[in-house]
């Protein structure tokens, strides 16, 4: 959305330096070669839920051609609305493999057929942000940006609060809020990157799902997903064998000196020296990162 994409511009700059990839074109590998990719992966359940209850609020692409979708808001998660779900709007044609179709046109087929044991590295995406950490994941990959040459600006409101969000401990976070965030999570949007939004308009996953059901999903059409990005079952997380790049735990929390150079947790927040731009393959940033309600 606009909100998303001028919040990345005030980031890491405007025009010439970043590429923004819209929802429904494909990351092909033109883009690739000019520009270090930030793409999302979402788990399949959690992802079909999203978009089941998004439209049974009267948005998105699917209601005049699906039925099944929710009548009772404003979480959708009664009897009725569930047996909905389940059985009428997952398994219409249209809905059926849809994310699996989405994945294929959006990052092509190609990689399907490479036999190299890490598929991951057969995609023409540089980093992953995932929707269920994507705080986490998201400073991660613009810290890799940054890394290989790119500019980030990390006083820019947004990105401040986000890397304050981060260090927090788990317990707590989601809990800090500027003075132009209102606490009400009605007041948040679906490209708010600073709150998990994904239960404003449905209850938690496992309630919409019996046995039955997941195993139509994670056995179904998008078990690639499930195999390819290390998450455990439907609703379920990833094995995270992934190694984020994470920020510095708050110096008043925990007596950092994060003036001192000397720290090897301190950011680099001027971006990396020119030196080490010399050897970098681009310093463009091309964002495709999908919604998360």
């Amino acid at each position: 959305g606009l909100k998303c994409k001028y919040s990345f511009e005030d980031i890491v700059g405007r025009n010439d330096t970043i590429v923004f990839i819209k929802e429904f074109d494909v990351v092909n590998p033109d883009v690739h070669q000019r520009a270090f990719v930030i793409s999302s992966i979402r788990e399949p359940c959690d992802h079909y839920l999203s978009l089941w209850a998004y439209g049974s609020t009267g948005k998105g692409a699917f209601q005049r051609n699906v039925d099944g979708f929710g009548k009772d808001a404003p979480y959708f998660d009664s009897v009725r609305d569930i047996d909905a779900f389940r059985h009428t709007w997952l398994r219409h044609p249209i809905i059926k493999g849809r994310l699996a179709r989405r994945h294929h046109k959006y990052f092509g087929e190609n990689h399907f057929q490479d036999m190299i044991k890490d598929k991951l590295h057969s995609y023409p995406v540089d980093c992953w942000v995932y929707v269920d950490d994507f705080q986490s994941t998201l400073y991660s990959c613009l810290r890799e940006y940054e890394i290989q040459g790119g500019h980030v600006n990390w006083t820019a409101p947004l990105l401040s609060n986000l890397v304050r969000e981060i260090q927090v401990p788990n317990s707590t976070r989601g809990h800090l809020q500027n003075e132009n965030i209102q606490s009400n999570r009605s007041n948040y949007t679906k490209n708010d990157p600073l709150h998990d939004i994904r239960e404003n308009h449905h209850s938690k996953c496992t309630k919409y799902f019996d046995k039955e059901t997941a195993t139509f999903i994670r056995f179904g059409d998008e078990e690639f997903i499930y195999n390819e990005f290390g998450y455990t079952g439907c609703c379920g997380g990833r094995e995270r064998g992934d190694k984020l790049i994470a920020p510095p735990p708050l110096a008043d929390e925990f007596g950092f000196d994060y003036n001192d150079e000397k720290n090897p947790s301190k950011p680099l927040l001027n971006g990396i020296s020119n030196n080490s731009r010399n050897s970098v393959r681009n310093t463009s940033l091309a964002i495709d990162i999908d919604e998360v309600v």
